[in-house]
């Protein structure tokens, strides 16, 4: 027979298992921080514009940021930030090095990818297109 007192006990077990395995969320709530974050006075930013062959923005789209194409390839990300309305991912507090990148894309036409690769110096804001394709 189960007892109230152990009903009780369990439910501040779940409680607690809950709680713990709450994770720290970044700037737009989606995201778990790195434990790598730079917040230093010399952290980059990156914002890459993700378009179309054609001009158009591509927003909802998730774009990918790694240390090596190695990486990258197989999905070894830094980061992962959606395209926001005008067509941008904001990569925030970075340390300042080589990155690469790249963002797939569907659409009533198909699939679009896109990759490239940069460099960020200490304290710089990178603005960049990635032309999905």
């Amino acid at each position: 027979m189960i007892r109230r007192n152990d009903i009780i006990a369990l439910g501040f077990f779940f409680l607690f298992l809950t709680i713990s395995g709450c994770k720290q969320l970044s700037d737009n709530g989606n995201d778990p921080l790195p434990g790598w974050e730079d917040t230093g006075a010399d952290s980059a930013t990156l914002n890459i514009w993700v378009q179309t062959n054609q001009g158009f923005l591509v927003f909802g789209q998730y774009v990918n940021l790694a240390l090596s194409q190695d990486s990258l390839n197989h999905s070894l990300l830094v980061r992962r930030q959606l395209t926001n309305g005008q067509g941008a991912a904001v990569f925030n507090r970075l340390f300042p090095l080589h990155y690469y990148y790249n963002c797939f894309s569907v659409s009533y036409t198909g699939s679009l990818f896109g990759a490239s690769h940069i460099y960020i110096g200490p304290s710089q804001i990178k603005d960049t297109v990635l032309i999905v394709m």
